[in-house]
Order: C-alpha cells, then structure tokens, then sequence
C-alpha cells in the first residue's frame, strides 16, 4: 500500500506564509492493482520519491520550523517568531525625500513681523467672515446701541484674548480684568469693557439663516468653515518631521452641547473632543478633527483607523512614521498607511483577534521577558513589566528582535514609542499653561470656545504658579492672581513648592533615594510615601514630628495662620538658610485688601551653636486709595501667638458664645464677625472653626464636666 503525501519542511513553511503556490499533478495508477485497491492513493513519481526518502530526523526538523510560528486569535494571521531574512534591508516607505520645518514662503513671512506670523494662520478671510457674521448676529437680536465692528476692531478682540491668555486669567471675571483698582491697565486701554461683552456676546462664525439647514448633515456646522480653513494653514504652511503621532485632546466646556464629552482621566472632564495629528519633535499641530458623536444615529465602526487615516491624508507617500495609543491601533490600520508608504507604531488592545495566545499575559511568563512576532510588513511584542502583566506593541516600523540590555530589558520597540508618542500630551500643556478664556457665545456649540482653542495651538506659554485662594475656602477651585472676587483679599504671592510647607526647615530629601526623607534633628530617615513625585506626601513627616518633636509639632500648627519666625525654634544645622512667607491681612478702612510680606532671615551662629534673628523687613503693597498709618503697621508687626495670655482670654470668650448662643462653628470665619473683631482686636488672629471644635470647645467641656463633678462629691 502506497503511503499518504506529505508535505516537505520548506514546502509546509511556503504554504503557511503564502509565498508560493505549490501545484502538483496526479500521475496515472499503476496498472497492476493489488487486492487493496481501496487504500490506494494517487501521488506524482517526484514527491512520492521525496517521501519514500524521507528519514526521521526530516520529519522533526519539519515539526521543529511548525513550532516556529504562531496563529492569532481570530486565525486569520500567522506569526513567526523569527525575524524576516530582509530585516536589515532599508524600506523604500521609510526614506523623507523633502526638507522638513516651516516651508519657505512661511518661514520668509515669519521673520517680518508677529502680526504677519499671526495672519499666515488666522487669515484675514477668515476674519472678514466672523466680522460679516458677527454684525447679522447683532442686528438680528437687536442689540441696543450696537455698531457694527471691524477688521481691525475684531484683532484687537482677538489680542484681548491672548493677552489674558499671557496673564493666565481664564479663571478671572472680566470685572477684575477691567477695574481700575486692582485690574491689568492693558485691558482697559485696548477695549472698552461693555464693548469686550457685547462682541462676545454676538460672536458668531457662520450664517445664522442656514445654520439649521447644515446642522442635520453636520453638527460641527456652527464652525466647520473656520476650523477647515485653520487646518489647511496648518498644512500648508509646515512640512513635518519623521515622526508624527496622533492622540485626543479635551477642550475643557462645560456649556450646552451635543457631543460634549466626559473624561474622567483628563484634568477638565467635560469638554469637546478633538483630534490631534501633530510633530512630535516641535509639537506642532498639523491637523485636528473634531468628535461630534454619531451621525445620524449609526454607530462610528473603526472610528481609530478612520480618523488616522483622514488626519494623514495629505501625507500619502511621503515616508513618515506615525506613533499612537491603543485607541487607533490594529493590524488593517499598519497595513493601510503601509500601503500609502507611511510605517505605525503603537500600543494594542488584548482583545484584538491579531493577537497570538502566546502573547497575552500569562503567570508562567517571566518578569521583564519579551517575546516577538513576525510578519513581512509588520512586528508585535510582548513586554512584561511585572508579573501577570504584558503590554502589547504592534509595529510596521520595527521588523527585528532588538532588546536593550539594562535592568529592564525593554524593546526598541518600546522604548520608541515612548519617545514618540508624547506630541499631543506636550501640545496639552501649552494649552494648559496658556489656556485662553473660555468664553462662550449664546449658542449651543460653543463656538468661541473652540476658536480659543484653535488660537492656543500657536502661542508662547508663560509659566506663572499661582497658589489658591485659602481666604476664602468654600469657593473651590478659586485661583486668584490680582484679587479674589469672592473676599476681595489681594493676591498670594507665588512660592516655590518646597517653600509652601514649614516642615522642610526640618527634613531634607535624601540623596540616595527621593522617596525618603532625613529628620535634621535626630537623622531619622523616613518614607514620603511613594518615590512618584505626584504621590508624594508629607504625613509620614508630620506623625514623626508629632510623636518625637512634639513642641517643634504644636509651634509649626499655631504658626500656619500666625506668621511670627522669632518663635520658631531653628535647629542648629546649615542647611537651613532663609525662610520667607507672605502674610495676607485685610484692611479694616477700605473693602480692598493689603498685602504685607513679612521677610525673616535666620543666621546661625557656629561658634556658640545658638541662632541669632535680623530685624524684620516689612514690604509693604498698598493697593487702596488710603494711606495706612505706622501705628497700624506697628500692630499688625506684633501679632498675638495662641498662647498669648490675651488671645487665649479671647479665644475662651468666642468658645463661650458658641455654646450659650448655640452658635455654629463657622461663624469664626464670616466675614463680618472676621471684620468686627479686627476693628476691636488688631492684633488677634482668629483660629480655624476645627481648632474650636477640637480643642476650645472639648476643654470647656472636660473643665465644666471636672467643676460639677468636683461639686457634687462635696
């Protein structure tokens, strides 16, 4: 009986990549049939020969090349884990045949003029279109006293804009911007404000008559012509770089709108969605879609590789290399921008039939181990980072098995895509740090918003940290800079992080390990709680503190509202140099606040291991029309401790309206009973309403509880 045909081990390897098609031709029976006819089968003379040849140990070095390779989950994709033999070979889709940056007629614009910079992006089309609009909307809603504005009126609305943008006063009401007082003088000389609210009032970006008409086809319609325009500048105007990448941004609204999303991972939460496509090297913005949602009520079926490849349109063949999250990523995707001479990279989804078995991750795996697999256009990776944990790579880019040999042994896979994908996140922080005004028109899209948003994408951040308004606690998320609208208290001038908290006159960071901190009086190392600097905390050095240093514990508590350094106990090391605070007292003549910047400054004498204090130097800011008299100066200099025999005597008397008035605890912090006792006692601090309620309140009770005990013993 003849044996069954079997396939040779380069014969099956062929097969399951595609590369050749195998034929084979049946030959004629032979005519001499045996009795067992019926288990004859036909083969041709040659794989016949083959077979009859074919030893043991061929037929294990064929299991061997079987074992080489791996299915996906879905069964439509083999991998091999070895790399392709043509790896090293350069890739025609690779190679940038272009100069990269701004092109030439944009870089000779640029170089004239900031205005000129500026108009190369917002063109005066564009502007003459909002102007045009903006005017009908006016006269539709019969606006009283309306002119009709202009070109050069709208630029300066516009400037208003970047200027607040440049101050960082997105959080501040136009009324602080304009007043006289406390305002920033630039605004009121560029604009009159009752000016600055009707133009934002009547803002618009698009024919109101027809808007109800496009909005069925298209719910970005309110600024779709502008946004298409600003995009193709941004095209035009900027040859990118390499690498590119793609990723979301949140445009922090919180008004009425159709596609508005929530985002519980992004600092804003609510917002409108949009996508960026930008440079990675210079983070700038080449062009961005909107997310408006469903269309139509039909659902958006590979939403990822749809915007991707819309967002790399007009770069079809130009050899760039596009880096993204696992939002965007799968194999259709890789080989489609292939196909346009583009190479991806990014992260994927475990649920992703591509993916083989034997990538997902497993207990058995080992820690820090990576295991690859190949195709001819494209590679993924396997990473584990710890235990019972992958993280899964797709790349078009990569066609090797490269590891970098350090502690963590990571792909250069990996670690590419951890160069590249930060072009987006570094856009974002532009933004945030620059973020302009947002300022919402009457209509439900909020158009002016995104148009913020588009003039963000092009302008200088200035840093500027500024602290929150602790006067007035209740107002969440207050920031003030100038003044604060809600308690009219001057603004809190900006300290480094480290400063903000005393206990760092008594614990420095250890060299060895960031994580850990070092007690200056008795060399204790302790925990900050997380070596992430966004984790980090000081409770661990407060219980220490509490615990071991409790009198260094209870002065460093009674000084957080009462700013007097003469008492602080200064350990004798050199490490302690300078300690500056600011003081922020409200005045008792005018409702505007004064800002006073008590600066002390301890040396320490080595020789007789005692520390001397220098005089006090008072700075003192006055921003009302009065004048404050030295007497007041003097008072407010000498402020009273807690365990001053007169605010102690004060402090028992609030303790004691409370109770017999049933007064609740937050009366101490109303701002006339605040008022009332800085008339009658300037030198007294008020404490917190919980150190009422943890302490005043508590003794009262345990002295009353001890007298009537006491009494009715006798």
């Amino acid at each position: 009986m003849s044996r069954p045909r079997r396939n040779a081990a380069v014969e099956a390897n062929n097969i399951i990549f595609g590369l050749n098609d195998l034929s084979s031709s049946d030959d004629s029976a032979d005519e001499n049939l045996t009795d067992y006819e019926e288990d004859v089968v036909t083969v041709d003379d040659e794989s016949d020969a083959i077979i009859s040849d074919q030893s043991d140990e061929e037929v294990v070095q064929e299991n061997h090349i079987l074992n080489q390779n791996m299915i996906s989950k879905n069964g439509e994709d083999i991998w091999s884990k070895l790399p392709s033999v043509n790896a090293a070979q350069p890739c025609a889709h690779n190679i940038i045949r272009q100069p990269t940056g701004p092109t030439r007629f944009a870089a000779q614009v640029c170089g004239q003029s900031v205005d000129t910079a500026f108009k190369l992006f917002i063109t005066s089309e564009m502007i003459k279109i909002i102007v045009n609009c903006t005017n009908g909307e006016a006269r539709r809603i019969r606006l009283e006293g309306w002119v009709d504005t202009t070109v050069n009126e709208l630029y300066e609305f516009i400037g208003v804009l970047l200027l607040a943008g440049v101050f960082n006063s997105k959080n501040q009401s136009i009324k602080e911007l304009w007043s006289k007082l406390d305002g920033i003088p630039i605004f009121s000389t560029s604009m009159q404000r009752d000016r600055f609210v009707n133009l934002r009032r009547c803002i618009r970006f698009d024919e109101r008559e027809t808007r109800n008409q496009r909005r069925f086809e298209d719910k970005f319609t309110p600024l779709r012509n502008i946004m298409e325009m600003f995009t193709t500048k941004c095209k035009s105007n900027y040859n990118p770089s390499a690498y590119l990448a793609v990723d979301e941004q949140l445009v922090t609204f919180r008004g009425r709108c159709l596609f508005k999303m929530f985002i519980p991972t992004k600092p804003g939460k609510h917002g409108i969605k949009i996508w960026i496509f930008c440079d990675v090297e210079t983070s700038y913005c080449i062009n961005l879609q909107p997310y408006i949602g469903r269309v139509n009520g039909v659902r958006d079926v590979g939403q990822g590789t749809r915007v991707v490849l819309e967002l790399t349109d007009h770069l079809n063949g130009s050899g760039r290399h596009i880096t993204a999250d696992n939002f965007f990523t799968n194999i259709h995707l890789a080989r489609a921008l292939l196909g346009r001479k583009m190479t991806y990279t990014g992260t994927i989804k475990k649920n992703k039939g591509e993916i083989p078995k034997k990538l997902l991750p497993a207990l058995h795996r080992p820690v820090y181990s990576s295991n690859f697999g190949f195709q001819n256009d494209s590679t993924i990776v396997s990473y584990v980072p710890k235990q019972n944990k992958a993280v899964i790579l797709l790349s078009s880019f990569h066609h090797s098995n490269d590891i970098v040999m350090d502690h963590n042994e990571k792909p250069c896979i990996i670690l590419d895509y951890n160069k590249y994908k930060g072009g987006v996140d570094t856009l974002n922080q532009f933004d945030a740090n620059d973020n302009l005004p947002q300022i919402v028109a009457s209509n439900n899209l909020g158009q002016v918003i995104v148009q913020n948003n588009l003039l963000n994408q092009g302008q200088p951040n200035q840093e500027q940290h500024i602290k929150k308004c602790y006067m007035c606690p209740r107002v969440q998320d207050r920031k003030t800079r100038l003044q604060c609208a809600s308690c009219s208290h001057s603004r809190i001038m900006a300290t480094s992080s480290r400063s903000k908290n005393p206990l760092w006159n008594y614990f420095k960071v250890s060299d060895e390990d960031v994580g850990k901190a070092i007690c200056i009086l008795c060399k204790k190392i302790l925990s900050r709680g997380s070596k992430d600097a966004h984790n980090m905390s000081t409770t661990n050095l407060q219980n220490h503190l509490k615990k071991v240093h409790y009198n260094i514990h209870s002065m460093i508590l009674s000084q957080k509202k009462i700013i007097n350094h003469e008492s602080l106990p200064n350990p004798n090391e050199k490490s302690i140099k300078q300690f500056c605070t600011t003081r922020t007292i409200c005045s008792d003549r005018t409702s505007s606040a004064e800002s006073v910047q008590i600066i002390t400054s301890t040396a320490t004498d080595e020789t007789q291991g005692s520390s001397r204090v220098s005089n006090n130097t008072i700075a003192f800011f006055q921003k009302a029309s009065t004048q404050v008299s030295l007497r007041e100066i003097l008072q407010r200099k000498e402020l009273w401790q807690l365990d001053n025999p007169k605010a102690q005597a004060i402090t028992k008397l609030i303790g004691e309206m409370i109770c017999l008035d049933l007064q609740p605890y937050c009366i101490v912090e109303d701002k006339g009973f605040t008022r009332l006792l800085k008339n009658l006692a300037p030198n007294y601090t008020i404490p917190s309403r919980k150190y009422f309620s943890t302490k005043v309140i508590p003794l009262m009770y345990e002295t009353i509880k001890a007298k009537v005990k006491y009494e009715l013993d006798q």
